[in-house]
């Protein structure tokens, strides 16, 4: 008799190497090292330079500003800048909400300011993209994390430096990353 069917044997054996050949793909897209986890990664390390540049963009462009009306003499500008951190106005614009729940810093000034100043906000991605897609990050908040924060640096006997920190936590429980370091305050003698 002649059989020309394939047998039960080799029909296990292909069977078994095309489960490993799709173990392996599956651990190479999706595992720990896989192609979607480095994917979400460099997600979010887009997401984190894009909010810094255009943070430290806001900021520059802000001291610029208070610099070029310090130089022409324009009292209303000038002395707003010359005394005042800028955290005023970038709450006004919504670039960042205050932490009611964070102490204040208004000691970093010699009086009081309305609004008071916290020693840390969250940063409203969306308000400083000016219209660019910055990504999906930093949406959160930081009680559940994936939030931007503006923190006051402080020294070592913990009194505000006048530098804020621009800092990322990606959850509730991590000490947050600092991305850059911006001083907003434009001191009497610039």
């Amino acid at each position: 008799m002649n059989n020309n069917g394939v047998t039960l044997v080799a029909l296990v054996i292909t069977i078994i190497i095309l489960l490993i050949i799709a173990g392996v793909a599956i651990s190479f897209v999706i595992g720990d090292n896989g192609i979607l986890t480095k994917a979400t990664t460099v997600e979010l390390e887009y997401s984190k330079a894009e909010v810094e540049e255009k943070f430290e963009k806001i900021v520059n462009d802000k001291l610029m500003e208070s610099y070029a009306a310090i130089q022409n003499g324009n009292p209303d500008i000038s002395s707003y800048y010359k005394e005042s951190i800028l955290i005023p106005e970038f709450i006004e614009k919504g670039y960042i909400f205050p932490d009611t729940d964070s102490p204040t810093v208004s000691d970093v000034l010699s009086e009081m300011t309305e609004p008071p100043l916290y020693s840390i906000y969250t940063v409203n991605v969306s308000a400083i993209s000016d219209g660019d897609d910055i990504g999906a990050y930093g949406k959160g908040n930081l009680s559940e994390g994936d939030v931007f924060t503006l923190e006051v640096k402080t020294d070592e006997t913990g009194k505000s430096t006048g530098e804020y920190e621009l800092k990322y936590y990606e959850t509730a429980e991590s000490d947050g990353e600092v991305l850059t370091t911006v001083n907003l305050y434009q001191s009497n003698n610039s």
